[in-house]
Parts: C-alpha cells; sequence; structure tokens
C-alpha cells in the first residue's frame, strides 16, 4: 500500500459573491479591479491566504487590502457545511 504521509489533499472552496460585492468591484479602479479578479478566484484553493487577517470583532471573517493604499479591501466569511 503506497504511503499517504507527505501528501496534501487537495480541497476546493465553492465562491458566492453577493451582488452588491460584484458592483462594488466594478465600481474599483481598474488596477485594482484586476486585483480583485485574480484573488477571489484564487480564495477557492486557499481560503486563508498569508496576507489575509482574521478580525477581531468578527471570527471566521477574514480581510485582504488591495492594491496597497487604494483603501478597498475583500472581506469573506468561512462557512462549512
Amino acid at each position: 500500500m503506497p504511503s499517504l504521509l507527505g501528501r496534501r489533499r487537495l480541497v476546493s472552496y465553492q465562491i458566492k459573491i453577493i451582488p452588491s460585492a460584484e458592483q462594488e468591484i466594478r465600481a474599483l479602479p481598474a488596477y485594482v479591479r484586476a486585483q480583485a479578479r485574480q484573488l477571489v478566484p484564487a480564495l477557492a484553493r486557499s481560503p486563508r491566504p498569508s496576507r489575509a487577517k482574521e478580525l477581531c470583532d468578527n471570527p471566521g471573517t477574514y480581510r485582504i487590502w488591495l492594491a496597497g493604499r487604494w483603501g478597498s479591501s475583500i472581506r469573506w466569511t468561512m462557512i462549512n457545511k
């Protein structure tokens, strides 16, 4: 029987974007919007990337800042089913 030590099981998560979030993404400047559109699908593979910070006042909700000082962020909640 082959050893499973050292192997990772690949898990994919489902991402749902609410309509108001999609509107906010469309309203961003093009370079920030491009960053958001790359980041969101990547969360399906890695829902807690190293840049993500869990919000103190809302456990289970994470945030990543976009494009440095622009002041926009993506926030998401992990829901286990």
